[in-house]
């Protein structure tokens, strides 16, 4: 799979364990183009899902250990998106460009890609407002982003968002 630069994506997988391996072969892409990888998962949290998903990325402890990945628990996230709260995403932005900060002396590639099931999870939980103002939040990050980069004349770095979503037949 090649993915654009500058792209906000969503990919539908039948099962968790194909979103696992869609999600791990996206990020081991992503580290070896020595991108900066977030996973950030509602289900971070849980030892056999990391476990799962960690035994699918190239060089797992050492990407995280040298921040190449980065691994999000988006489960308060999620919860506080039930009750309409979206500060915790804005500590996460103030989180993420500090990460960037550091990377910038170090690294030739300033691209980031992250996957994120915060919105996939409130969908099929059919919190269906939630999912909507979590995907504009998203959006709009990516949106104001982008600007910062035209205005700033960069056009080298490059974001990608991707939600690994599973495809429900009802």
């Amino acid at each position: 799979m090649n993915l654009s630069r500058n792209q906000h994506a969503i990919l539908l997988c039948e099962s968790d364990s194909s979103r696992n391996l869609t999600a791990a072969k996206c990020i081991n892409q992503g580290l070896k183009g020595d991108q900066l990888c977030i996973y950030a998962s509602v289900n971070a949290y849980d030892v056999s899902h990391l476990t799962k998903i960690s035994s699918l990325i190239d060089s797992y402890k050492e990407n995280v250990e040298k921040r190449n990945l980065l691994i999000v628990n988006l489960k308060p996230f999620y919860n506080s998106a039930l009750v309409g709260d979206l500060r915790p995403f804005n500590e996460f932005k103030i989180q993420l460009q500090e990460e960037l900060k550091k990377r910038e002396d170090n690294r030739k590639n300033k691209d980031v890609f992250i996957i994120a099931d915060c919105a996939d999870n409130l969908f099929i939980n059919q919190q269906f407002d939630q999912c909507e103002m979590v995907e504009n939040w998203w959006h709009g990050i990516y949106i104001r982003w982008l600007h910062k980069q035209q205005q700033q004349g960069k056009n080298k770095e490059a974001i990608l968002l991707l939600y690994v979503h599973i495809q429900h037949h009802y």
